[in-house]
């Protein structure tokens, strides 16, 4: 076990669950309750059945976004991503995020 975090799992992708990219296909983007007395959030759902949905915010719609070319979440089931442990700053200090991605093809970097 990497982390204690693993201790405590989650209906829901943690950064603590990225040791490695994971490349997943979107499934579906529904509104769902993730915390009591909290609104609703969007959520992105994958085809693969071991991949964990994982809750959006600003930054991961826009990456999205950028990588189906449209914003509307209803074009976006289809959509491959790389979800990639990523660092923000939360509260002034550097914190684990999840970060989403294009792919990397081989192509792309010349192999």
């Amino acid at each position: 076990m990497a982390t204690w975090r693993k201790a405590f799992p989650s209906r829901f992708l943690q950064a603590s669950d990225l040791d490695t990219p994971i490349t997943a296909t979107i499934d579906r983007v529904e509104m769902v309750d993730v915390a009591p007395n909290e609104p609703s959030k969007l959520v992105a759902f994958f085809k693969e059945a071991n991949v964990k949905g994982v809750v959006l915010n600003l930054t991961r719609c826009e990456a999205i976004t950028d990588i189906a070319g449209d914003d509307d979440t209803a074009a976006w089931p289809g959509v491959t991503v790389q979800l990639v442990k990523g660092s923000t700053r939360f509260q002034n200090r550097r914190v684990a995020c999840i970060s989403i991605q294009k792919p990397l093809v081989t192509s792309d970097v010349g192999f």
